[in-house]
């Protein structure tokens, strides 16, 4: 079972996203799209360092950055960064930052190994680690 965890910084305007378990597709599109509505912020960062991907192919990956499509144009000037300490994440970070150049969309995305890296170059030079709220399947 995955959780997306979603931490709004409203003195930074950052968004973080944390990922834990094992995810489906629906978890990611379902944080991405609340957030672009409750949290318009200009950075968001996606720590995938904890997650699970288990048989995800890129065909479903290139299906998931799709359907991303309405919180990608949701904020002109969005910067996010993928984070992943691992191999298996950052071979998925690398495949999504392709889709989102692929799909033209009107965002940055560059990947990361260290979070904190990925705050740097977003401007932040520190976001409060805990308290952040998870949405777990049931």
């Amino acid at each position: 079972m995955g959780c997306v965890g979603v931490e709004y910084v409203e003195a930074l305007d950052v968004c973080v996203f944390r990922l834990t378990g094992t995810i489906v597709p629906d978890d990611i599109v379902e944080a991405s799209l609340s957030a672009a509505v409750l949290h318009p912020a200009l950075a968001r960062l996606w720590d995938i360092s904890e997650a699970s991907f288990d048989g995800w192919s890129e065909a479903l990956l290139r299906d998931v950055v799709g359907g991303l499509g309405p919180a990608a144009h949701s904020v002109p000037g969005l910067r996010v960064a993928l984070v992943s300490t691992n191999a298996e994440g950052a071979r998925i970070c690398g495949i999504v930052k392709h889709l989102v150049a692929a799909h033209s969309f009107p965002v940055t995305v560059e990947v990361f190994s260290k979070r904190t890296s990925a705050l740097a170059w977003l401007g932040v030079m520190h976001v409060p680690v805990g308290g952040v709220a998870s949405a777990t399947r049931t």
